[in-house]
């Protein structure tokens, strides 16, 4: 009888290291093969479904493991602690997304503008069906918006439209946008557009981005939306994407000497 409690220890030690020391390289070689379009978000979502269960059981399997240790003194401590270990460091990833779940609005489309925001022109011909479709921002959102992100509003600059639009369409190559649409100025006071495609920095979800410049009394005034092709929930990517896009607009006006002839002189 002994002997058998003290193989079912044993074996649940082991197991948990088998398991545990699978998860973390699954769990990088989906990110990879997301990453570069070698498997679509289909196949990530379940091996990521996958990876965490196995996860999760290398941990329960650690912990009763431990039980029979700290009272029989049992051997496989090691395999235990190995299992626990990689278990929780594949957990971690869900643990943190969890966090910053409960700490962002349930919000996937944000704009500087709620009421009338920037369309996207090119970025529907690119969605599937399990993507989201972005159109009207509904009041129940723009509200939830306005209430987490105030600072997120229209910016107006003291420029006119060709000039700030050369600005914008620099910074955004200084990222690792994808600019898949534009409509340049033919003047100094004509609207203007940039669409663009982001991505995500650790799983690579691609993100849609357009921005809208157009003329105002004070010189321009530019609307900035970012909105994610997958899932309810952004975990704050989208407005943090904004603020980085506009503080960098605000430096380049000053420091980058960029102007952009409608003329082509």
């Amino acid at each position: 009888m002994v002997a058998r409690v003290r193989k079912r220890w044993s074996n649940a030690a082991a197991w948990s290291r088998r398991v545990g020391v699978f998860t973390v390289p699954a769990l990088i070689l989906a990110v990879i093969g997301f990453r570069i379009d070698y498997i679509d978000a289909v196949g990530l979502f379940t091996l990521l479904a996958i990876v965490w269960v196995a996860a999760l059981i290398a941990v329960i399997l650690a912990l009763f493991a431990f039980i029979g240790i700290w009272n029989n003194g049992y051997v496989g401590l090691r395999k235990a602690l190995v299992g626990l270990f990689w278990g929780l460091i594949a957990l971690a990833m869900p643990a943190m997304a969890g966090t910053m779940m409960y700490q962002y609005p349930m919000l996937n489309d944000i704009s500087t503008d709620v009421d009338d925001p920037p369309f996207f022109r090119t970025a529907p011909a690119n969605r599937t069906e399990m993507m989201n479709v972005h159109g009207a921002i509904e009041p129940e959102q723009a509200e939830a918006q306005r209430a987490a992100y105030p600072d997120i509003a229209t910016r107006r600059y003291d420029a006119d439209t060709a000039r700030l639009f050369a600005v914008a369409r620099y910074v955004a190559g200084q990222t690792d946008w994808q600019v898949i649409d534009e409509i340049a100025p033919v003047d100094d006071q004509s609207p203007a557009r940039i669409e663009a495609v982001a991505r995500t920095l650790i799983f690579g979800f691609r993100d849609d981005v357009v921005i809208r410049i157009l003329s105002d009394p004070v010189g321009s005034r530019l609307d900035i939306r970012s909105a994610s092709r997958y899932g309810r929930h952004d975990l704050g990517t989208n407005a943090k994407r904004i603020r980085e896009f506009l503080t960098a607009i605000d430096k380049a006006l000053v420091s980058t000497p960029i102007d952009y002839d409608p003329a082509g002189v």
